[in-house]
């Protein structure tokens, strides 16, 4: 079963996308397309697919071969492969799309001042997908952060001023720590509740949060794409 397929990477997240308009992709596969020494590499697979409610259904599946609700730079992939203004179906929610730029499906704060440990204090927010955010000067602490990956996205956020912070993200369902978290961003930029443009800085490039008129939650940033091919998902 020979597919073509999109190597894409927005802000250093990077995605392998496939057309799957007719629903037929082995999703078993995944976990072996994202390996980077015996597959094409990624940090995930993007199906695109038929959407009785949008233009297209995305669907986004992890470097283990989980399925996420929601990726905000894996969302600004697919725009940036349609190469038009649309709308797109997610497990989260409908999202909008121009070229650059996507907005987010949910934008809930969830609980603020979570404790997690006599050092760490926490806050969840819903962005299409769950995250949890820790403000703190310090370094990401690994066991704070494998004790809740089960459940949330993790961000480690450090303000370098009132309306740009330093953000590094380590996903459920990746191995390492990610390049930048689209909804990750998203979730930090949400409980500083600034009205002007926040940035947030990743280690691969910079995200920003905005809201438009409408009330909807914009995200701004850059989208590339690597490389494309074809591959037999079959001999995964």
């Amino acid at each position: 079963m020979v597919s073509s397929f999109f190597k894409y990477q927005g802000a250093g997240n990077d995605f392998v996308l496939f057309e799957d308009y007719s629903e037929t992709f082995p999703v078993a596969s995944v976990p072996f397309l994202c390996h980077r020494r015996l597959g094409i590499g990624a940090d995930g697979v993007l199906l695109l697919q038929p959407s009785s409610t949008a233009d297209v259904k995305m669907r986004i599946f992890n470097e283990d071969g989980s399925e996420a609700t929601m990726c905000g730079n894996g969302l600004r992939a697919v725009v940036h492969h349609l190469g038009r203004a649309c709308t797109i179906e997610t497990k989260g929610g409908i999202c909008l799309g121009e070229p650059g730029r996507a907005t987010l499906p949910k934008k809930e704060i969830l609980e603020r001042n979570l404790i997690l440990n006599k050092e760490f204090i926490g806050n969840t927010v819903n962005t299409g997908t769950p995250h949890l955010v820790i403000f703190t000067e310090k370094e990401p602490d690994p066991e704070v952060t494998e004790c809740y990956r089960n459940h949330f996205n993790v961000n480690w956020a450090t303000p370098l001023s009132k309306e740009i912070i330093k953000v590094r993200t380590f996903e459920k369902g990746v191995t390492n720590e990610t390049l930048a978290c689209g909804t990750g961003g998203a979730a930090v930029a949400l409980l500083l509740e600034q009205k002007s443009p926040v940035t947030i800085v990743f280690a691969g490039a910079t995200l920003t949060y905005s809201f438009d008129p409408k009330g909807n939650f914009w995200m701004e940033g850059p989208t590339k794409l690597v490389f494309h091919g074809q591959v037999d998902v079959s001999s995964f």
